[in-house]
């Protein structure tokens, strides 16, 4: 029995992925044995066995496998070398080509025509570790980056589901390497505030707003004399009243 270990970031989209885990448990041959994550009572509310939430440590330690999602830190080589079967992760990336933040922000700003998920195994780097599946969809015209993100996390998911049973049985399989061609965005997080020079040049500043127009994150703005005017997309109220009340 493979005892599996979970690096936990606590965000709702990733739910799917834990509830998958746990569910495939006997059938698969496998244990899920420590859960780490920030957030002890979001966990507990959504049905984390509360002696599963445990220390970083405890997941290395522990573990055969650990499976990282979006796990808020980069780990050391050493580390990642305590874990005998290696510790996975799930990038919204297609082969890895956006690294680091805001990949679905940077790939409309980037006029990407494809973009998707990959599952991967970490090392040192950034986003740069060998390459268990991946795989893509077409950007629509419409897409905002709130969009092409939980399109990417679908996808994560089906990796999961598809390659998940091969690698806890340790099937014999082939891995790829990442993108040559990658763009890397390291900062924590974006500007919302758009150039002014934007507002003579309308296909830039709508492909600009649809880059930053995502869930409760501030909408992007223009300051004009001092003052925030916000730009927001049709059916998409991303966050002014939140920004006001912080």
């Amino acid at each position: 029995m493979k005892r599996v270990g979970i690096l936990l970031n606590e965000r709702d989209y990733f739910l799917p992925y834990v509830n998958w885990l746990f569910d495939n448990q006997k059938g698969m041959g496998y244990e899920i044995v420590a859960v780490h994550t920030n957030n002890k009572q979001w966990a507990e509310q959504n049905n984390i066995p509360t002696q599963l939430i445990q220390s970083f440590d405890d997941v290395i330690e522990k573990s055969d496998l650990a499976i990282s999602l979006s796990y808020w830190n980069i780990i050391d080589e050493e580390t990642i070398e305590k874990v005998p079967m290696g510790i996975i992760n799930f990038h919204h990336s297609y082969r890895l080509k956006y690294r680091g933040r805001h990949s679905a922000t940077w790939a409309i700003r980037k006029n990407e025509k494809l973009h998707g998920s990959t599952m991967h195994f970490i090392d040192k780097e950034l986003d740069s570790g060998k390459i268990i599946d991946t795989d893509f969809f077409e950007v629509q015209k419409s897409d905002v980056a709130e969009d092409i993100f939980f399109k990417a996390n679908d996808i994560g998911l089906n990796l999961l589901k598809k390659n998940f049973n091969n690698i806890i049985n340790q099937q014999d399989m082939e891995y790829s390497q990442p993108s040559d061609d990658y763009f890397s965005s390291k900062g924590s997080d974006l500007n919302h505030e758009i150039s002014l020079s934007l507002l003579n040049n309308a296909d830039g500043l709508l492909q600009e707003i649809k880059a930053l127009t995502y869930g409760n994150c501030p909408a992007p703005f223009v300051n004009i004399d001092g003052n925030k005017v916000y730009l927001k997309m049709e059916n998409y109220d991303s966050g002014v009243l939140n920004e006001k009340q912080q």
